[in-house]
């Protein structure tokens, strides 16, 4: 399932992300002091799709009026990616996303409100990954490696 994932998502997971998902299958618990969720394997081309592509709501306009407008999600897919190069692969529970950087395998922290350059970077690999985690000062002065 994992590999399918990957297929689809057009990435090469990195070994230790893979052996945790073999061993694991998804995870959810504390590193350090931080909450963290990785997403199951089976769920992680939905929730890149959804994230990456999200839909619009069709809103009444001045052009159509509210008794006009259907009120419905309108499954639009943009040209670019919500956040462009990234993999999703989980959370921390409090409105981030982690995610794969596809062509370095860097571990990121991205808001789910935002854009590419807010993210954080968190470590190289996902081996070096929780170590920003057990930092109290995360957010006090972090690395944005998409910053332009």
């Amino acid at each position: 399932m994992l590999a399918a994932a990957g297929k689809e998502l057009d990435i090469e997971w990195p070994t230790d992300y893979r052996a945790l998902m073999i061993e694991l299958g998804a995870a959810v618990g504390f590193v350090g002091e931080a909450y963290v969720m990785f997403s199951p394997c089976s769920e992680l081309v939905e929730i890149n799709h959804r994230v990456q592509h999200p839909p619009k709501l069709d809103l009444p306009t001045p052009e159509r009026p509210a008794w006009m407008a259907k009120y419905q999600w309108v499954q639009d897919e943009p040209e670019e990616e919500v956040f462009p190069g990234l993999v999703l692969i989980g959370s921390n529970g409090g409105g981030e996303n982690l995610a794969f950087d596809r062509k370095t395998g860097a571990v990121v922290l991205v808001p789910a409100i935002g854009d590419i350059e807010d993210a954080i970077l968190l470590g190289a690999d996902l081996t070096e990954a929780p170590q920003s985690f057990e930092r109290d000062d995360m957010f006090d002065d972090p690395v944005h490696p998409y910053d332009q």
